[in-house]
């Protein structure tokens, strides 16, 4: 590390702060408490109290490197988006992009209002002029943001500014996360089909494959007659269904870029592209054998993430790594007791437990020097930063999908039956399809009201919120709500969670030098090629042979440098979070 990233006495008293206000299971942020459409309600919300008075309409646009993501360009009449309209005075208008896209876009200098990427493209963002620092907005036009989350502020002008001191970049979810009424990553699987089989075990991943594929025999065609292949994946988030389909059952993800990857128990780093037992050789395993069976999609290492949601959705897909990832087929068929669901395990791992003391860091936001008027965009981020707005986010509208009631916020009856009844009518909400662009983590208590942003995570609604299927689920297993197995399993170690992980060492890793972001863009083509060929190798002698010429290429081209590289970069994160903690 440069001697400028040492840490001064002065800031380390600060982040100390930071870390005492938001390391706890409280809900709390920076220090302080957290503060579908119904047919039925007519009655208009009245203007969050914290939030910005209305003016003059403007559309802001926004780069979201999530395919899919401008799906919310369709839904501008739906009652979230005209709340953030009234309250803001903002039309978000989101252009979707994959990498490469956001490269191109980067490189040309033709970017949107504002954008979000990852540490990675830090020094690239604020050393191009790309991005504009934002601390005289803050105090203008920033002030829920200045409330809320002050210490992530001053991390984020510390340690996110390329070395100027500015702040720049906003991380969305800030807060202690935790796993509420059902857990959303893991082994998902069709429910109705797994109660047909009697529950069988599932004691290793070749298990699950098996499970999958007694599956199939029994559904080889959805009911109007589309073919059923089990498995499948998509290419256009870069190799992230290779590192995500196992990744997370074992602890094992990115962390930063194509070729690092970390143990969520011990923090220590691993080489995804050499190490056979890390989550992408693990995933690329799973696939070959799902192959083998006949179950996996043919169009899995071509097509994208919107055509596996699409086929999910059909009924042609029976497992996949979330059930945010599976379509609509949940909000569509629950009602009836079929749909997608984490199975519990007794081994491996369970998403969620981690202190997000920096929200989400992977995901940072920033006005760009092309927005056309900034401070209106700050008052949209103000918003999506404020208490208020980030409930809206989770939540829906006051008066419209939510009440108080004896001065507490409460959930109406005819949102909790909008959404276990699901459908069209439940999807155009819009409630809670933007997790990544909510400010404040929903288990954060608002500091008004005492209930959680997220209504749904309110513990009080849990039995009385769960559709069919997820009744049918938890009367299964003997549990009051989907994710209380979840805990049960934790409590009794058979499980593990992401609590150990170094969230704080996550958010002090630098940009990489311009050598190895060009060996790591390289890897990545190499990886979804020589990846692909070793999925489709037709016995276990011709895989290993793949494997081993795939990783001799991957080190040829660099992987062994650039995970050298990342390894230092993450020892020295490490180091520099400790002194601070």
């Amino acid at each position: 590390m440069r001697k400028s990233m040492l840490i001064s006495v002065a800031f380390i008293l600060l982040l100390t702060m930071v870390l005492s206000a938001c390391s706890g299971n409280s809900g709390e942020v920076d220090g302080k408490k957290g503060e579908s459409a119904s047919p039925v309600q007519t009655k208009q919300p009245e203007t969050s109290s914290d939030a910005p008075k209305a003016k003059e309409p403007i559309t802001i646009t926004m780069l979201v490197p999530e395919p899919g993501a401008s799906g919310w360009n369709n839904y501008h009449d739906s009652a979230i988006q005209q709340e953030i309209k009234k309250v803001t005075g903002v039309t978000l208008e989101i252009i979707d992009a994959d990498s490469d896209k956001f490269n191109v876009m980067l490189a040309s200098g033709d970017l949107p209002d504002i954008i979000r990427g990852g540490p990675a493209y830090i020094k690239q963002l604020v050393e191009g002029g790309n991005v504009i620092p934002i601390d005289d907005l803050l105090q203008t036009n920033g002030q829920n943001i200045l409330e809320a989350i002050p210490k992530t502020v001053a991390f984020s002008k510390k340690f996110w500014s390329n070395g100027t001191d500015k702040t720049y970049f906003l991380p969305p979810q800030v807060g202690q996360d935790r796993m509420g009424f059902e857990d959303p990553v893991g082994p998902v699987l069709r429910w109705d089909y797994y109660k047909e089989l009697g529950y069988p075990e599932i004691k290793n991943e070749d298990d699950l494959l098996q499970t999958i594929a007694e599956m199939v025999k029994k559904h080889p065609t959805t009911d109007d007659g589309k073919k059923v292949y089990g498995v499948s994946a998509w290419t256009d988030w870069g190799n992230w269904s290779y590192q995500f389909a196992m990744g997370p059952i074992y602890g094992n993800t990115p962390l930063a870029g194509e070729v690092t990857g970390y143990h969520w128990d011990t923090n220590e780093a691993n080489n995804l592209l050499t190490d056979t037992n890390g989550a992408f050789w693990k995933s690329v395993s799973f696939f070959n054998k799902a192959n083998r069976l006949g179950i996996l999609d043919p169009d899995a290492l071509l097509q994208k993430g919107e055509d596996f949601a699409a086929k999910a959705t059909n009924g042609q897909l029976l497992y996949g790594p979330a059930t945010w990832m599976m379509g609509d087929y949940n909000s569509k068929n629950a009602k009836d007791g079929k749909g997608f669901i984490a199975i519990p395990l007794d081994w491996g791992f369970q998403w969620h437990g981690s202190n997000q003391v920096l929200g989400y860091s992977d995901k940072l936001y920033a006005i760009t020097k092309n927005a056309k008027a900034p401070d209106r965009a700050m008052d949209l981020l103000n918003y999506l930063w404020s208490y208020d707005g980030s409930r809206t986010m989770a939540s829906g509208v006051e008066g419209i999908h939510w009440e108080r009631v004896d001065g507490k916020a409460r959930l109406k009856q005819e949102t909790i039956d909008l959404q276990i009844a699901g459908g069209d009518a439940w999807i155009n909400t819009l409630i809670g399809v933007l997790g990544n662009l909510t400010g404040i983590n929903g288990y954060t208590i608002h500091p008004k009201d005492g209930a959680p942003l997220d209504l749904f995570q309110d513990p009080e609604v849990y039995t009385s919120r769960a559709n069919p299927m997820q009744k049918d689920y938890s009367d299964h297993y003997g549990v009051k709500y989907p994710a209380e197995i979840f805990a049960q399993k934790l409590a009794s170690g058979k499980n593990k969670n992401q609590k150990d992980q170094n969230t704080l060492a996550l958010g002090l890793l630098p940009s990489p030098p311009d050598d190895i972001k060009r060996m790591e863009a390289k890897l990545k083509d190499l990886a979804a090629r020589l990846s692909a060929e070793s999925v489709l190798a037709k016995s276990d002698a011709e895989f290993a042979e793949k494997q081993k010429q795939a990783i001799a290429a991957y080190n040829k081209a660099g992987a062994d440098k650039v995970f050298e590289w990342y390894a230092k970069a993450w020892n020295d994160a490490k180091a520099q979070a400790a002194a601070i903690q």
